[in-house]
């Protein structure tokens, strides 16, 4: 499947207006914002998709989701303990 089917089909599936999407995709503007977050990830030691960065931890590739969920679950059972004793009357 050539680059130009697989944007197609992603347009389409997505409900988006294909010419708009294509006409971004070849645009000025694109390449720029494609230069900026490479530069970014590059600035941050990223180097393969996906990556995924969460407090300034980094997870890089989907063997690596497990821990991204339980760092979440962590971090939102933490929070919820530190409002409920902020809320609870001191004694």
């Amino acid at each position: 499947m050539r680059a130009d089917d697989v944007l197609l089909e992603l347009a389409t599936r997505m409900n988006w207006d294909v010419s708009e999407f294509l006409g971004f995709v070849a645009s000025e503007e694109a390449r720029q914002q494609y230069e900026k977050y490479n530069l970014d990830a590059h600035q941050r030691g990223i180097f393969g998709v996906p990556t995924m960065i969460i407090d300034d931890e980094m997870w890089w590739g989907n063997d690596r989701l497990m821990f991204v969920e339980e760092y979440i679950e962590a971090q939102v059972s933490q929070r919820l303990c530190r409002s409920i004793r902020e809320a609870l009357p001191s004694m």
